[in-house]
């Protein structure tokens, strides 16, 4: 309550007290009498930042291989840099579905794992709006492909060694399974030194 009912028609407060949206209600009645009261309220902004009027989306790649991070770039037309977003993902051959707002760590951008992502060309757009506003507006939409991981490849022959901790990353890239020369003794697997 800002002030009991009063015969004077108006009320003056400060607005540092209601930064944001608020809606402000008034209840009247006849003066000196308990007769059902009649009331209207309406909801103000105050002290508003400024809108967004546009977004730009745009992608640090266009091609991605799985398990690999895009970072996603946004560029705002007015604002005040208060911004929520909602991501919005399109499936090859789906609709596009988002998940909640939320805060990004930067007003700048956020970072996007497609790690899971079954390998195809998805689109990422998003939907901002400002800390205290309802409408969102929405960016234009960013084509990307997701490749397969390279699967590790095999490699018959090689240099002799010692132990398994004697083979560089050079001579052994992906895995070593029983095919380093052990002790001067050739096991046999892949034909030894690995």
């Amino acid at each position: 309550m800002l002030r009991d009912f009063s015969p004077d028609p108006v009320l003056q407060v400060g607005s540092s007290s209601f930064l944001g949206k608020n809606r402000f209600q008034v209840r009247a009645r006849n003066q000196g009498s308990l007769d059902r009261e009649v009331k209207d309220n309406e909801t103000l902004w105050i002290n508003e930042p400024n809108a967004i009027t546009d977004v730009v989306l745009s992608g640090s790649s266009n091609d991605v291989i799985w398990g690999d991070t895009i970072t996603f770039n946004l560029s705002y037309t007015g604002g005040d840099g208060s911004y929520y977003l909602m991501q919005e993902l399109k499936n090859p051959g789906e609709e596009f579905s988002g998940n909640d707002y939320f805060r990004p760590k930067t007003a700048n951008g956020f970072d996007f794992n497609v790690g899971g992502m079954m390998p195809g060309t998805y689109r990422m757009r998003v939907q901002v709006i400002n800390g205290a506003r309802d409408k969102p507006v929405k960016s234009n939409s960013v084509v990307f492909n997701v490749s397969p991981n390279p699967g590790p490849e095999w490699q018959t022959g090689g240099d002799d060694h010692d132990s398994i901790l004697a083979c560089s990353i050079y001579e052994c890239p992906c895995a070593v399974i029983d095919g380093c020369y052990n002790g001067g003794v050739d096991d046999g697997v892949f034909g030894g030194g690995y």
